[in-house]
């Protein structure tokens, strides 16, 4: 996980971070601390983008692109960042998982 916030500052860990609203221990309490304006992070294999009002957030996890895993489309986000801002977002599609 890397969170910037808004001093540009990063923080990382290896855990396992969950999803609005319902974060690993420890998580939304750091994105409460660096104020970051977008939460990447992977690892579920699920593609999601949500804000979360409670944290001031936008939640995006890219799904999976690899072949290998439970996931049937293999996804990912592709997005520009304009000002600060998310700006044309969208999930890229690249096929069916190998087997």
């Amino acid at each position: 996980m890397a969170i910037l916030g808004d001093r540009g500052s990063t923080c990382s860990d290896d855990s396992h971070w969950g999803k609005p609203p319902r974060y690993a221990k420890g998580v939304k309490s750091r994105i409460k601390e660096y104020h970051p304006q977008i939460f990447i992070c992977g690892h579920s294999h699920i593609c999601k983008v949500e804000f979360d009002p409670t944290v001031n957030c936008l939640y995006m996890n890219p799904g999976a692109i690899g072949q290998q895993g439970f996931h049937h489309m293999r996804t990912m986000l592709l997005f520009e960042l304009e000002q600060g801002k998310v700006k044309d977002l969208k999930v890229v599609e690249l096929g069916k998982r190998g087997k």
